[in-house]
């Protein structure tokens, strides 16, 4: 039976972690392209085939700096973005906690089936997006030679970790994921769910 490693990578630190960002399209600190240049020399010389990432700068800008030591070209996704936090998003943090407390204080532990007014997602909504995308992803790495590089954001790659784990969406609290992380998934080919003969190799590994 054919199997594949499954690498699924947190973008480095953000430029502005005062805010809460969400889905704004923010870079990377200088913190953040060391993160980035330590992913890139980790997969220099590993066999990848397929690198698809999420849409957003502080995610495209890694995957395009693993892609130029490998030959390969980046396909982005939007359904791979982070959760989106409705009235939050781009909000400084001292600010909100002082005029929408209620909000700004919730735990991200509480966030499964609770979305932020305006527009927000709750980790629930966020999987529903996300996870038919991953495994499209892997479907497609199945047609070609090499590993599979996917290049995410915190919920996204704690969603992808928990449905390897068998433990569906509210299994998101069990993983940490620390800027520039690295996570190593075993997929294996077959009709049925990709989701039904995976294994998580090893997660939030430092590199």
């Amino acid at each position: 039976m054919t199997s594949k490693a499954l690498y699924v990578l947190r973008h480095g630190e953000p430029e502005d972690r005062t805010i809460f960002y969400g889905q704004l399209d923010v870079g990377l600190s200088e913190r953040g392209h060391g993160h980035v240049k330590a992913q890139a020399d980790f997969f220099a010389g590993r066999p990848l085939g397929t690198i698809v990432s999420s849409d957003l700068t502080r995610c495209t800008t890694g995957a395009a700096a693993i892609a130029a030591k490998q030959g390969l070209s980046v396909r982005t996704d939007t359904a791979l973005r982070e959760m989106h936090v409705g009235v939050l998003e781009g909000v400084p943090i001292a600010d909100a906690l002082q005029r929408m407390p209620e909000l700004a204080g919730r735990s991200y532990a509480d966030m499964l089936d609770f979305a932020f007014p305006e527009g927000g997602e709750s980790v629930r909504e966020v999987a529903a997006r996300a996870l038919p995308a991953v495994e499209a992803v892997v479907r497609e790495g199945f047609s070609r030679d090499g590993d599979i590089v996917l290049y995410v954001h915190n919920t996204v790659a704690r969603l992808v970790l928990a449905a390897a784990a068998g433990l569906g969406p509210q299994g998101y609290v069990r993983f940490e994921q620390r800027y520039g992380a690295v996570n190593r998934l075993r997929v294996e080919a077959g009709d049925e769910s990709v989701w039904a003969r995976s294994a998580v190799v090893y997660s939030n590994r430092a590199v």
